[in-house]
């Protein structure tokens, strides 16, 4: 039974949408930057690169000059929902945090009386204040007083918790009375970027999954258009599950169409973790999170081209939504031998293809991933950023190049669909490209326009039978153009069962070799794994699949439950239908 407390806070937020803001709405006024195709304009419309560093709302002048005196002109201002609103709703009437929102307001107008624009971040850390001391986002009385007794104060209760949040009435009720009274706090300040619906959505119990980040979706939709309703000038910045990268290939984004003013936040940690990145279904981390970002190891040993790489699916997915991407947080822990290394990679990268960005941490000097001192100076990271921020962002001049060369994908079978990869092309401004299939000779020569085939993708004709195939990418921008060809495919064949490629990739860090190959048909497969010898030592799998891609993972265990010993093995794929069959191998080395 609900205590009587409960009750009079659930009749508070179901009246949420009837109470008036104890700030009087202000004016709405145009801000100096504004969302213009996959980039921003600054007031006078000319394209412009958001730089700066994430700072703790409510600040104070020394802090915020330390940002100025960095070179910043742009600073991600953390603002969570638990402390603006740090006591629970009583008879229908919200009180927020003035003393907080006071320090907040001079911290905006201090930064607008010096020319530096701001993004209101509704900020989230672990959580929720009522899962430790520390953490911010959902507030405390939420779930002491709304939910009480249903979620357990530890880790499992916390999981539980962020699942069930994307679908809880209540919980969204509250926190769009909370987005609401800051849009219209906010939206008077002219150097106010735009507002960002919440802070890397965790999904907990939901699992690392498509599913999960459409139930996050779901939920940010009516928050995205709230914010719209109340300020239709600034943007609204959104992030998809974890760092915002998970779910963002697959996710789909009609819920939150028209896609005018939304721009997509990434933060990136990367590691670049040989072997590692996204599982191939982009939805996930392989080998894991902890392995692959820097956030959990003082050991940077990636690469500018393994940072590109990671960068890849988030540049192309934001490119064809045609919206901007901006990486809201970045960084490499001090102590971290490589951090100079990781800040100049990212710095590079993020410079190539004109992304805005802020990086993590002005913070506090025992902040490990800080660009101060103790004593309120830039250390090593701070120098090296302000140096980098002393050199103007290009805006336009840079001229397209494929750091990642497009590619031909399916197969190359009669009826079969072919699609043609972007790859990733540098350049400011962003180029637009097009394409031109083209039917060559069985061995790739005496290549011609195929006619009317300029879409990314082709269907594969009677006609091309025994033909390769292949795309010209050109790519145009004010700053020059770029003309790349792929690679041709295999010669086209009828419409066979086909297993393709497959690779075993072993992880470096634990015991694990990842098994995955493409399949054209829906069919029975059975992978087993065999020994040099030529003894089969496990048998993975032995189950009817869809067409598409397939994945499988060894714990490294034979079928008697020992440990593989080292040596050389191979994976066997076979593929049966009704009236076909077909196999395929890799070999690879524990």
């Amino acid at each position: 039974m609900l205590s009587v407390r409960t009750l009079i806070l659930t009749s508070a937020l179901a009246l949420t949408s009837f109470i008036v803001p104890s700030t009087a709405s202000a004016a709405v006024v145009s801000p100096w930057v504004h969302v213009q195709g996959v980039g921003f304009t600054d007031r006078n419309g000319l394209p412009i690169v958001l730089r700066g560093v994430n700072q703790q709302g409510g600040a104070g002048a020394r802090s915020n000059g330390l940002a100025l005196s960095l070179g910043s002109n742009f600073v991600r201002l953390l603002a969570p929902w638990s402390t603006v609103e740090d006591t629970a709703p009583v008879g229908g009437r919200h009180t927020w945090n003035e003393e907080y929102l006071q320090r907040l307001d001079a911290q905006v107008s201090w930064y607008q009386d010096h020319g530096v624009n701001v993004l209101i971040d509704f900020h989230q850390y672990k959580w929720s204040p009522y899962f430790g001391s520390g953490e911010t986002g959902i507030p405390g009385w939420f779930y002491t007083d709304l939910r009480p007794g249903l979620y357990p104060q530890t880790g499992a209760g916390m999981k539980q918790a962020m699942g069930d949040w994307w679908t809880d009435a209540l919980g969204r009720q509250g926190y769009l009375a909370f987005v609401r009274m800051m849009v219209a706090r906010y939206s008077s300040h002219p150097n106010v970027v735009g507002y960002e619906v919440l802070n890397e959505p965790m999904v907990g119990d939901l699992g690392e999954t498509h599913a999960a980040t459409q139930a996050v979706i779901s939920w940010e939709a009516p928050i995205v258009n709230a914010i719209r309703l109340k300020d239709p000038e600034r943007a609204v910045f959104l992030m998809l599950r974890g760092g915002g990268d998970n779910g963002l290939v697959n996710g789909d984004f009609s819920k939150l169409a028209p896609m005018a003013n939304l721009v997509v936040d990434l933060h990136d940690y990367y590691n670049g973790l040989y072997g590692s990145g996204f599982t191939p279904d982009q939805e996930g981390w392989a080998p894991s999170w902890d392995a692959t970002h820097n956030q959990n190891f003082l050991d940077y040993h990636g690469t500018e081209s393994a940072l590109l790489q990671n960068l890849q699916s988030a540049v192309t997915r934001t490119r064809a939504l045609g919206i901007p991407l901006v990486v809201g947080e970045w960084g490499a822990q001090t102590a971290d031998t490589g951090m100079l290394d990781f800040q100049h990679h990212l710095l590079a990268v993020m410079t190539r293809y004109g992304l805005s960005w802020a990086r993590w941490n002005l913070g506090q000097g025992t902040d490990p991933f800080t660009i101060l001192t103790r004593t309120k100076s830039f250390n090593t990271a701070g120098a090296d950023l302000a140096a980098a921020l002393a050199t103007r962002a290009p805006t336009m001049g840079i001229a397209p190049a494929a750091d990642i060369q497009p590619a031909v994908t399916g197969f190359a079978q009669v009826s079969r669909v072919l699609s043609a990869s972007t790859g990733m092309w540098a350049g400011v401004p962003a180029p637009s490209l097009t394409f031109q299939w083209q039917r060559c000779s069985t061995i790739g020569l005496q290549c011609k326009a195929v006619p009317g085939s300029v879409a990314s993708t082709y269907v594969v004709m009677p006609s091309d039978l025994g033909s390769t195939l292949r795309v010209v990418v050109r790519a145009r921008s004010s700053a020059g153009r770029s003309v790349v060809t792929t690679p041709v495919t295999a010669p086209v064949t009828p419409d066979v069962l086909t297993v393709a490629n497959m690779t075993a990739q072993v992880s470096p860090i634990s015991p694990t070799v990842t098994i995955a190959f493409d399949l054209n048909k829906a069919a029975a497969v059975r992978i087993v794994i065999r020994s040099a010898a030529g003894t089969i030592v496990k048998r993975l799998d032995n189950a009817d699949h869809p067409a598409g891609l397939v994945l499988k993972r060894w714990g490294e265990l034979e079928d008697n439950g020992l440990p593989a010993p080292p040596g050389v093995y191979t994976a066997l794929v076979t593929a049966t239908t009704a009236g076909e069959s077909t196999s395929a191998s890799v070999p690879f080395t524990l």
